[in-house]
């Protein structure tokens, strides 16, 4: 017994295996389909009987639907978050060490990858970054200044690629212990929004508030008010004794005319 196989809506360009006309297997495969298409495929079983008499021959039918061809972003896009899932992201950043105008910034090796070939360290202030690459699982940064406050992550570079940036760790110089260092548990949303609470809290503590200024242009014109009240009250108390003093005179006057005049009487 053979199979044959008949396709009429398959383009010339099918590539079918086995490819003879006529085959023993009992497996077909069909290529070269167009996407998204529907193809009516008639198999016939046939031998030296069926040969010979055209209606004995058997045959099935298969109907089938080829699949849509998917975008072609859509596929870069699922490759690439895929091939970044595949690198850790880097946990444990801490302060290790703090000097003068510096400090050392420490994070835990990555135990999944042996291989990991290096890490880059992003460094933001002021608008601006910069990103350092090192195959030690330390860093230090000199030269910072005590006015800006600064912001560190962490990824791991290795034969994989690259690995998704960790949670920042946020540091100022002079400002004694860092702020909200990296947490290292997934899930813990609290403490990561906390977190966050505190560092925009030292943002905006890092220049004086618009109400300290109002408070001290307030006390400022009160302390001016309150010298001029005393400047004036001191000018109307030496006018009221002056015409005091001329009316004591005037009195001592008359009393010692009066006097006079009774002791000649």
């Amino acid at each position: 017994m053979w199979y044959r196989y008949q396709c009429p809506e398959c383009p010339v360009t099918t590539v079918a295996h086995p490819a003879e006309n006529t085959f023993t297997t009992q497996r077909l495969e069909l290529s070269s389909l167009k996407a998204g298409s529907t193809y009516t495929v008639l198999i016939f079983a046939e031998n030296k009987i069926s040969k010979i008499e055209a209606a004995i021959s058997q045959y099935a039918l298969v109907e089938f639907t080829t699949r849509q061809l998917l975008d072609v972003k859509e596929v870069s896009l699922e490759i690439y978050c895929n091939y970044r899932a595949t690198v850790p992201v880097v946990r444990g950043l801490r302060i290790e060490g703090v000097q003068e105008s510096g400090v050392t910034i420490a994070w835990k090796p990555i135990e999944i990858i042996k291989n990991e070939l290096s890490y880059e360290i992003e460094s933001f202030h002021n608008n601006s970054s910069i990103v350092v690459e090192t195959i030690r699982t330390y860093y230090t940064f000199e030269s910072l200044k005590p006015q800006f406050m600064y912001s560190f992550r962490v990824r791991v570079v290795s034969e994989y690629g690259h690995g998704a940036w960790s949670e920042p760790l946020w540091y100022q110089p002079g400002r004694g212990l860092p702020i909200g260092p990296i947490n290292d548990h997934d899930n813990d949303d609290d403490d990561y929004a906390q977190n966050n609470s505190i560092v925009d809290f030292h943002w905006s503590s890092s220049v004086p508030s618009l109400w300290i200024w109002v408070l001290l242009i307030c006390a400022f014109v009160i302390i001016v008010l309150f010298t001029l009240l005393i400047c004036l009250r001191q000018n109307q108390n030496r006018k009221r004794l002056s015409d005091c003093d001329g009316i004591d005179s005037y009195k001592n006057s008359i009393f010692i005319c009066l006097f006079f005049f009774h002791f000649k009487i």
